[in-house]
């Protein structure tokens, strides 16, 4: 199954998407943090990933492999997404303003500008597809 996101908003701290499920049916909005400048050559592949990690940007658009696994920072099964370039710990996760986001991918519907509204439901919903899914999971992820 591959999921899509596609990112429809840039603002100057947060990012809007729009997340298809495999049939290509829409599911939800997403929030991340906002864009930040490419990253490229020498800086992408520097052993100081921290510094990425940090920055707090939203991911590089690209297609990951996703996994659900426990968290122990949230305490409950959440969504993984694996071999994020300089990013460790990426998440797909209910919460509702950039402030929760950290680099992750926040589900939910996008009803207030630079929120995102009913996101526990939505987790629950991917965590449920990805778990009934019979083939592997990927996120793919396009800057439109």
């Amino acid at each position: 199954m591959i999921f899509r996101l596609k990112r429809i908003f840039f603002g100057k701290n947060y990012t809007i998407g729009h997340l298809y499920n495999g049939d290509g049916k829409r599911l939800c909005d997403t929030l991340e943090p906002e864009r930040k400048p490419s990253l490229t050559g020498s800086t992408r592949n520097s052993s100081n990933s921290t510094n990425l990690t940090n920055s707090k940007g939203c991911i590089p658009a690209g297609k990951y492999r996703v996994v659900v696994t426990y968290s122990p920072k949230f305490r409950r099964r959440l969504p993984l997404l694996e071999r994020v370039p300089g990013f460790t710990g990426i998440r797909i996760h209910a919460g509702n303003t950039r402030r929760n986001t950290r680099g992750c991918i926040l589900p939910g519907e996008n009803r207030e500008v630079g929120k995102v509204l009913n996101s526990r439901h939505w987790e629950e919903e991917i965590i449920r597809l990805i778990d009934n899914s019979h083939s592997p999971v990927w996120l793919e992820i396009s800057d439109s």
